[in-house]
């Protein structure tokens, strides 16, 4: 009977990791199919007053309400994850380093197991 228990929860716990894992990589495939063509001259040289949305060139919004990432108002991320601990920077608007960057991270909770994973991530733009 012991047994059995520990094998079950060692199921649920490779679930929690599998749907946080897949969380962050789903996530970070948004920010980086949004960035892919986004040049560095097409990047604002002024950096928004909201230090919870990021307005790339085109039609894409990503805003952090607190516990989501959004998209155009979407929310991204599942219902049974919440992001927090979001940063986003973008290196070299003064052209003192080749080739400029979007630099971000955040982090993925289980709703369900607490457990967390922190993604991060640069990107370089071409």
């Amino acid at each position: 009977m012991i047994s059995a228990y520990f094998i079950v929860q060692a199921s649920s716990d490779s679930q929690q990791n599998t749907v946080i894992q897949e969380e962050a990589n789903f996530l970070s495939a948004k920010i980086r199919w949004a960035l892919n063509g986004v040049g560095e001259d097409d990047l604002p040289l002024n950096s928004n007053p909201d230090p919870y949305t990021l307005n790339l060139p085109g039609p894409f919004n990503f805003f952090y309400d607190g516990t989501n990432l959004q998209l155009n108002g979407t929310v991204l991320n599942g219902n049974t994850v919440e992001i927090s601990d979001v940063v986003g920077e973008v290196f070299d608007l003064d052209d003192t380093v080749d080739p400029v960057s979007v630099h971000y991270s955040f982090r993925v909770t289980s709703k369900l197991s607490g457990k967390s994973q922190l993604v991060t991530t640069t990107y370089y733009l071409r």
